[in-house]
């Protein structure tokens, strides 16, 4: 991984792998799902305050918002 994010109260984890982002559960390390849909490296990735949206910007100059409640 190149990086990763912990939501506000630290019960999700996104961590950044080239193009797709990756969802856990910080508790037992149960996996999500993947986010993809950058066509190049994504740079970095934040949880918004809730934990429920995650933005990623890509080396692609995009940014997107995923709800996480989808994975």
């Amino acid at each position: 991984l190149s990086g990763a994010s912990i939501s506000a109260d630290g019960g999700l984890i996104v961590g950044i792998d080239h193009r797709v982002l990756i969802a856990w559960e910080a508790a037992t390390g149960r996996l999500l799902g993947q986010m993809h849909g950058h066509d190049g490296a994504v740079a970095c990735a934040l949880f918004n305050d809730w934990g429920d949206t995650v933005a990623s910007a890509g080396r692609d100059g995009t940014a997107r918002l995923w709800a996480v409640e989808a994975y």
